[in-house]
């Protein structure tokens, strides 16, 4: 049963389709996400980069990657409020690292998740981002438009110069109710897969850097099928048939999701996933 706290901030989560919780990540474990990130946005031609939770040696990994990153999101704290937000049976399927650069960083154009991700129901699926040193409207925190999730998935047109290539038509946007998403560093948002949400580009003299995780119900299908033609929007359809995802709270609640397919090499990060999800003790990471 939900706690009155819980009841609260789950209803605010259906109500403005994200969240600011109060969670906070420890200091020591702050510090190492922004050590283990800053080496993977240094060897990055992009402002996006996927999967940062995977290593170099992995065919969708990334030159600085690895399993320490991938601990950092799995940390109790997030897992609980995920727990009252999207039932007991998780599944992380996503990882990606956003580095807004001083000065620089570009615009993410108004966008729903939903549009890109190959999960049914994608209802269930949410993304956690945590806040690696900051961000606020000077340098180009996401925005939220409040509610908007309500509405359904909207119509995307395409912008070929920014980082998401489509974007909600400007109607959606001018008729809401836009809230920033003003965060402490080691602080974390949770947004649900259908809120429109963007960001400005960052003209600050600081950096803007964002880690996030996706996650999904288990009783959700994440289906490997959905390729370019099904995925609208067609952004790393290719990489989510290959992407490997773990069950991390509870128990698989639908039979076709594949644990199996990309793994390979993996076997740290299996093992770390199944102490999370069977509540053992998961050693120096989750100690604060």
């Amino acid at each position: 049963m939900l706690t009155e706290s819980a009841v609260s901030f789950a209803d605010q989560y259906e109500l403005d389709g994200f969240l600011i919780p109060t969670f906070q990540m420890a200091p020591d474990k702050l510090r190492t996400a922004q050590q283990l990130c800053a080496r993977v946005i240094d060897g990055a031609a992009n402002e996006t980069i996927p999967n940062p939770h995977l290593p170099a040696s992995h065919p969708a990994g990334v030159s600085g990657g690895g399993l320490e990153i991938f601990q950092t999101m799995l940390d109790p704290g997030i897992l609980s409020i995920l727990r009252e937000l999207i039932g007991p049976d998780i599944v992380l399927w996503s990882m990606g690292l956003f580095a807004k650069r001083s000065l620089t960083g570009g615009r993410t154009t108004w966008h729903q998740d939903a549009n890109f991700w190959p999960i049914r129901p994608v209802e269930s699926a949410c993304t956690v981002w945590m806040s690696l040193d900051g961000s606020d409207v000077e340098n180009g925190c996401v925005e939220f438009v409040s509610g908007s999730h309500r509405d359904g998935l909207q119509p995307h047109g395409h912008e070929g110069d920014t980082e998401f290539r489509s974007e909600v038509t400007l109607d959606a946007v001018r008729n809401g109710l836009v809230k920033p998403a003003t965060l402490l560093p080691g602080q974390i948002s949770v947004h649900c897969s259908h809120v429109i949400h963007g960001a400005a580009p960052n003209r600050s003299g600081r950096p803007r850097t964002g880690l996030a995780a996706q996650f999904m119900s288990a009783s959700a299908y994440y289906d490997r099928s959905l390729g370019p033609d099904s995925i609208a929007g067609d952004r790393g359809a290719e990489l989510y048939k290959r992407r490997p995802i773990w069950l991390v709270s509870g128990a698989n609640r639908h039979e076709l999701n594949d644990f199996v397919v990309g793994h390979e090499g993996l076997q740290a990060h299996d093992e770390f996933a199944e102490e999370v999800r069977s509540g053992a003790p998961t050693g120096r990471a989750f100690r604060h």
